[in-house]
């Protein structure tokens, strides 16, 4: 079950991403800020917010700066500290 809702989310995650990348965004429109609300989102799998954010500009090959980690290699589903 919990495989399943990860599958979701990284589906609609890439599929965001790809829009956006169609739609020519850049990272220069994120919000200061708005990386941590975007790593806060894709660790708890806030999927709303994560979209909002990549609307806005927010990176999707940001890395995590703890454990070095892109967003597509944050499991949502793992134990968060």
């Amino acid at each position: 079950m919990k495989h399943d809702k990860f599958t979701q989310m990284l589906q609609r995650i890439v599929l965001s991403c790809m829009l956006l990348v169609s739609l020519g965004a850049t990272t220069s429109q994120a919000q200061a800020g708005a990386y941590d609300d975007f790593m806060f989102a894709v660790k708890f799998n806030d999927v709303r917010t994560v979209q909002t954010l990549l609307g806005k500009g927010m990176d999707p090959n940001a890395v995590e700066a703890v454990r070095g980690e892109t967003v597509m290699m944050i499991d949502p589903c793992a134990k968060n500290p």
